[in-house]
């Protein structure tokens, strides 16, 4: 009986499921022309550095080109963009607390960032605190039965 209640629960969740994912089908379509335009400034830059060979990206700012503004504009709002995000889109924090000395590597690694290795660092230390809490109170509850 309760098998069937299972398999009943897994065919009732293949169904929603397939009907959510179904209407998300655009989410695949793009727009070619508009993927142009946003290239555009790099297809300039390419066309520029061909022209010029051996330019290198100090030379390019120093041009004073609007290619070069706007590249070095971009550039820095990825930079900052990049720096928002933790690694693997999991809180450096969780990193440390969850995965302990691995977790802090795994974020150094991943973020280059002072800031988010210090936080896994931090995660590290609240959980082994916990861990060792816990480790404690099981074995003072073991040996005092």
């Amino acid at each position: 009986m309760r098998m069937k209640i299972i398999i009943n629960l897994l065919l009732v969740s293949l169904l929603i499921s397939t009907t959510c994912f179904a209407n998300d089908a655009d989410l695949f379509s793009y727009d070619e022309q508009k993927i142009e335009n946003e290239l555009s400034e790099i297809s300039q830059l390419e066309a520029f550095l061909l022209q010029n060979n051996g330019t290198t990206y100090s030379d390019l700012l120093m041009s004073e080109n609007e290619i070069a503004g706007a590249l070095s504009y971009s550039n820095s709002g990825f930079m900052n963009f990049a720096m928002l995000e933790p690694p693997l889109g999991i809180p450096s924090f969780l990193w440390g607390f969850c995965f302990g000395a691995v977790g802090m590597l795994v974020v150094y690694v991943v973020s280059e960032d002072r800031d988010e290795t210090m936080k896994a660092l931090w995660g590290c230390v609240a959980g082994t605190v916990l861990w060792g809490v816990i480790y404690f109170v099981a074995f003072a509850a073991a040996s005092s039965a």
